[in-house]
C-alpha cells in the first residue's frame, strides 16, 4: 500500500514503511495485474471501435486492410483473454471442499495450493499480455515520432503560456515574503523554521498546481475551438506528438518557475533572523538509521504497550518506574559507525502526564544499549567497572575512552536520567565500541524468519505517574548530517513530481473532454488522491461504521460506529449495497493518483534527509502510472475524427 508521512504535534509521523528497492518486483507485479486488467478492457473496446469504424488502406495485390487492426495486437489480446477466462473459471471452482489432500496440506503449512498458483499466474499472464496488446500500436507509432516536431510544439506551448501572462501569477508568491509567519503562528523558537518552510512550500504548491491545471486543461480544447489543430494534424505530425509537445511545454515553463521560486525562498530562509534553537532543530538533513522493529516488554505476559485513550493510536506508552520497556531492534548498520568518535542516538517522545504538576518540569528516562554478545551474568562486574571509571577519572575525554573500551568488551552501554521534553528532539552519545562488539559473531535468528538482532536499544521511563509514548520511527541512530540546501531542492523535486502528474492528467483528459470538464475531473482526481488512504479503508471495509448506506443509517438512527445494527432484512439489504459499492471501489483503488506519495515537505520541515532511493522509486512509480494515461490519450486522439 501507500506510504505517507504526517506531522503530528510537531514530530514526524510515519504511517507506513517507506518503500525500498526490494519492493520493485512486488510493485511490478501489482502493475501487471491491475493495469493489465484495465488494459485488456480498453483493448476490447478499441477493437470493437475498429470493427465498427474501420479505416481501410491499400495492402497491395488489390486488397485492403483495416488500418486500425494489427495482427500482433490481436494475438496478444487473445492470449490475455484466454488467461483471464482460466482465472475466472478457477475463481468459481476453488473451494475448500474440492481441494485435494496435498493442496489442503499446503494451505495448512502456509503455502499456496496448486490451483491458487495457476490462478495467480493466469492473472499475471493475462495482465502481461493485456499490457502488451495495449502498448503495441503505441510502441509502433513511437518509432515514427520526431523529437524535432515534439520540441517545436513544446516551444509553441511555452511561448503561448508566456503570451497569456500566466507568469504574473507567480509573483503572488512574493506576498508570502512580506508577511512574517510570526504574525499568524505563535510558535516556539525551535518551530519557527518549520513554519517558514511549510508556508513557503505550501504557497508554491497552491500557485503552481493552480496554474498547471488551468494551462493543461484548456490547451487542446482551445486548439479545437480555434481550429488551429486542423492546421497541425493535416501535416506529417503524429497525433501523440501534439499531446507530448503540449505536456513538455507546460512542464518546462513550470519547472523554470519552480526553480526560481525555490531558490528565492531558500535565500529568504538563509537571510532571515532565526532563533538558534530553530536552526539546530530544522536546518539539517539528518541521515537516520531506523530499527527494524519496535517491541514492548514487561513482566506481564504479552505486553504490547499502554493505550492512554487518545484517538490517534499511532504511539504506545510505557509507565514510569515500572518493568515496562520499549525495545528497538537493529539487525544491521554500516561499519562506518565504528570509526566515529561518538554516534548520536536521537529521539522525540510524547509525554502523557497523569498527575497535576508543572509542564516545564522534564521527565527522566534511561537508555540501555546492548548487543547480541552481552552476557547478563556479567552485569555486576560491568556495573563495578563503570562505577570505578566514573569515580577515578575526572577528565571527561579519558572517561569517555574508558567507557568506549568497556562497551566494546562487554557489549553494553547505559545512559541514565536523561531529561526529555514533550515532542522535543534530544540526543544521547553512543560510544563506537558498542558497534564494534555488535559486528563480532553472528546473532541468533529472530522469530519467523526475522533477521537476528545485533543491537538493542531499551528505553524506560524513570519518572513515576508519567507515561512515555513512542513509535518505531521516534528513535534512530544519526549516521550523518547532509546539506540542508540540497535537501531543500529535493523537497522541491517532490512538488515537481506533483506538477508533472497534474499536467499529464489534465492534458490526457482534454483530449476527449472540454476544458471546463477536464479541469473539474483533474481537480477531483487530485482531491481524491489526497484522501486515498481513507478511500482505500472504505474499499476494503476497514473503516468503522461501514459503507455509505450503513453510515447514513447510523446517522439517522443516532447509532455510534461501534454499535451493532439490528439483524433484519432492511439492514442486510443496506449492507449488501455497501458490499457491492466496495467491490466497485476496489476496482479503481489503483486508478486514483496517490498525491501524498510525492510530498517530501515533512522530511524537509523536520530536518530529515530525503534519500535518493525514495526519490527514484517515487519517480519510477509516477512514470508507470502516467504511462497508462498517456497511452489512453494516444488512443483517444487516434479515434477522434479531426481532419481525418
Amino acid at each position: 500500500m501507500q506510504d505517507s508521512l504526517l506531522p503530528i504535534f510537531g514530530v514526524m509521523k510515519f504511517e507506513f514503511e517507506p518503500q525500498r528497492f526490494g519492493d520493485i518486483p512486488r510493485l511490478l507485479l501489482l502493475m501487471v495485474e491491475y493495469a493489465g486488467a484495465f488494459s485488456i478492457i480498453a483493448v476490447i473496446l478499441w477493437l470493437i471501435h475498429a470493427f465498427v469504424n474501420p479505416i481501410y488502406v491499400d495492402a497491395g495485390n488489390g486488397k485492403r486492410k483495416n488500418q486500425r487492426l494489427d495482427i500482433p495486437q490481436l494475438a496478444f489480446a487473445a492470449v490475455s483473454i484466454v488467461s483471464y477466462l482460466i482465472a475466472i473459471f478457477l475463481l468459481g471452482t476453488v473451494t475448500q471442499e474440492n481441494l485435494s489432500a496435498e493442496d489442503r496440506a499446503a494451505i495448512i503449512a502456509g503455502k499456496s495450493s496448486s490451483k491458487d498458483l495457476i490462478f495467480n499466474w493466469s492473472l499475471r499472464v493475462g495482465g502481461l499480455f493485456g499490457l502488451a496488446a495495449f502498448l503495441w500500436p503505441f510502441i509502433l507509432d513511437c518509432t515514427k515520432m520526431s523529437f524535432r516536431r515534439i520540441f517545436a510544439i513544446a516551444k509553441l506551448s511555452f511561448l503561448e503560456a508566456i503570451r497569456q501572462r500566466v507568469f504574473l501569477v507567480f509573483f503572488g508568491f512574493l506576498l508570502l515574503a512580506f508577511f512574517p509567519s510570526g504574525w499568524f503562528f505563535q510558535d516556539k523558537d525551535e518551530d519557527q523554521l518549520k513554519t517558514l518552510i511549510q508556508v513557503a512550500m505550501n504557497g508554491m504548491t497552491v500557485l503552481l498546481i493552480a496554474v498547471a491545471v488551468l494551462l493543461a486543461s484548456f490547451s487542446i480544447p482551445n486548439d479545437i475551438k480555434s481550429l488551429s489543430i486542423y492546421t497541425i494534424v493535416t501535416k506529417p505530425v503524429q497525433r501523440f506528438e501534439i499531446i507530448l509537445g503540449r505536456f513538455l511545454g507546460y512542464v518546462g515553463l513550470l519547472t523554470i518557475a519552480l526553480l526560481i521560486m525555490s531558490t528565492g525562498s531558500l535565500l529568504l530562509l538563509y537571510t532571515s533572523t532565526l532563533p538558534k534553537a530553530a536552526v539546530e532543530e530544522t536546518m539539517k538533513a539528518r541521515v537516520a538509521l531506523y530499527g527494524d522493529r519496535l517491541e514492548f516488554t514487561s513482566r506481564q505476559a504479552a505486553f504490547t504497550g499502554v493505550d492512554v485513550g487518545r484517538e490517534e493510536a499511532y504511539r504506545k506508552y510505557i509507565t514510569g518506574r515500572s518493568s515496562e520497556r520499549a525495545v528497538w531492534h537493529f539487525s544491521s548498520f554500516p561499519s562506518s559507525l565504528t570509526r566515529l568518535e561518538s554516534i548520536p542516538l536521537e529521539s522525540g517522545f510524547d509525554i502523557y502526564r497523569t498527575t497535576k504538576g508543572d509542564e516545564r518540569i522534564n521527565v527522566l528516562m534511561s537508555v540501555e544499549v546492548v548487543t547480541h554478545n552481552w552476557d547478563p551474568s556479567k552485569q555486576d562486574e560491568f556495573d563495578l567497572k563503570v562505577e570505578k571509571v566514573r569515580n577515578s577519572l575526572p577528565n571527561q575525554q579519558d572517561r569517555w575512552k574508558q567507557v568506549d573500551e568497556l562497551a566494546q568488551q562487554y557489549g553494553r552501554y547505559v545512559y541514565v536520567n536523561q531529561n526529555i521534553r514533550d515532542y522535543h528532539t534530544q540526543a544521547i552519545p553512543i560510544p563506537p565500541g558498542i558497534f564494534k562488539n555488535a559486528l563480532n559473531g553472528s546473532p541468533p535468528p529472530g522469530p519467523e524468519g526475522i533477521p537476528g538482532t545485533r543491537l538493542q536499544v531499551r528505553v524506560r521511563c524513570d519518572t513515576p505517574s508519567q507515561y512515555l509514548g513512542m513509535a518505531k520511527h521516534d528513535l534512530y541512530l544519526l549516521e550523518s548530517n547532509g546539506s540542508f540546501a540540497l535537501n531543500y531542492y529535493k523537497g522541491a523535486y517532490g512538488l515537481w513530481l506533483r506538477l508533472v502528474l497534474v499536467i499529464a492528467l489534465a492534458v490526457t483528459l482534454s483530449t476527449y473532454f472540454s476544458g471546463v470538464i477536464s479541469l473539474l475531473i483533474t481537480v477531483g482526481l487530485i482531491v481524491a488522491g489526497t484522501f486515498i488512504d481513507f478511500i482505500i479503508s472504505i474499499a476494503r471495509g476497514e473503516n468503522p461504521g461501514g459503507g455509505p448506506t450503513e453510515s447514513a443509517l447510523r446517522l439517522f438512527t443516532r447509532k455510534t460506529a461501534a454499535a451493532e445494527l439490528e439483524s433484519n432484512s432492511a439492514n442486510a439489504f443496506l449492507q449488501l449495497m455497501d458490499k457491492g459499492y466496495r467491490w466497485v471501489l476496489r476496482r479503481f483503488e489503483y486508478v486514483l493518483p496517490d498525491t501524498t506519495r510525492y510530498s517530501f515537505f515533512d522530511y524537509l520541515a523536520y530536518g530529515f534527509n530525503i534519500n535518493f532511493e525514495l526519490i527514484f522509486l517515487n519517480s519510477l512509480m509516477l512514470f508507470g502510472y502516467l504511462l497508462c494515461w498517456f497511452v489512453s490519450a494516444y488512443y483517444i486522439m487516434k479515434a477522434r475524427e479531426i481532419a481525418a
